[in-house]
């Protein structure tokens, strides 16, 4: 996969740590977290939604006046398996750098590996494939019956959409309906309607989270063929650092 295939990712990450002290907290990625192994069988844990294709890099670094070994593991939460584990040769573990293989929940682990204990910042950068966020598919509508693609989006997503027929197409879209986890969403100050044509320009999704969509056209027309453009634009968050508490 080229570079020119790629776009920053826009991803939000959920850290829980497991061992001496709880933590929650919400990062974007692209922010800096620092965290500390207080105790060799502590471990950190983040858990972040990707879509599938994503480039993935992520560095772990020791701080500190004491030289933490880190080790960093990547899983895939859907299928339980291990994609990646790395264990720095000396204080950094930088060379988690894969291509991650479906769209859904992955998960981090921080950890010592050695026994070695104490404070480290991590980073973590991702891409994603221009094909998972803007495609088109072509469908045969019977007359009065609907269209329908379905997709996922990421937290921070805008959506944009035109459904249209192709050059001798009976078809004629109307009545978009965009289906998300709670329901139908709405679409007033969103939607275009030029001749024989629908628009959904910049509507927020309003995620936290990986959600999957649906959207639907009723077809008004004569049989024939539709053509939508799904198109998503995530947002960028503004980079942040955040810190965990102190051992006790």
């Amino acid at each position: 996969m080229s570079p020119s295939s790629l776009r920053p990712l826009c991803l939000v990450l959920v850290l829980a740590v497991l061992g001496g002290s709880a933590l929650d907290a919400v990062l974007n990625l692209g922010d800096t977290f620092s965290g500390e192994i207080c105790d060799p069988s502590d471990v950190d844990v983040l858990h972040f939604d990707a879509l599938a294709a994503t480039a993935c890099r992520v560095r772990v670094t020791a701080t500190g006046p004491i030289s933490l070994r880190p080790r960093l593991q990547l899983i895939d939460l859907g299928t339980d398996q291990v994609l990646a584990d790395v264990t720095a040769a000396t204080i950094q573990a930088d060379t988690l750098n894969l291509q991650l293989p479906s769209t859904g929940q992955y998960e981090l682990r921080v950890s010592s590996a050695d026994g070695s204990v104490g404070p480290y910042q991590l980073q973590s950068i991702g891409r994603y494939s221009l094909d998972k966020l803007n495609f088109f598919t072509r469908e045969t509508v019977p007359a009065g019956g609907q269209s329908e693609v379905g997709f996922d989006a990421l937290a921070g997503f805008q959506f944009f959409a035109t459904i249209q027929p192709p050059n001798n197409s009976q078809a004629i879209p109307a009545n978009p309906v965009l289906e998300g986890p709670g329901g139908p969403i709405a679409l007033t100050g969103f939607l275009f309607q030029p001749p024989n044509q629908l628009a959904i320009k910049g509507l927020p999704l309003g995620i936290t989270s990986l959600q999957s969509f649906v959207l639907r056209a009723d077809n008004i027309g004569g049989t024939g063929q539709l053509v939508t453009h799904i198109m998503l634009r995530p947002t960028l968050p503004a980079k942040n650092v955040q810190e965990s508490d102190d051992c006790p």
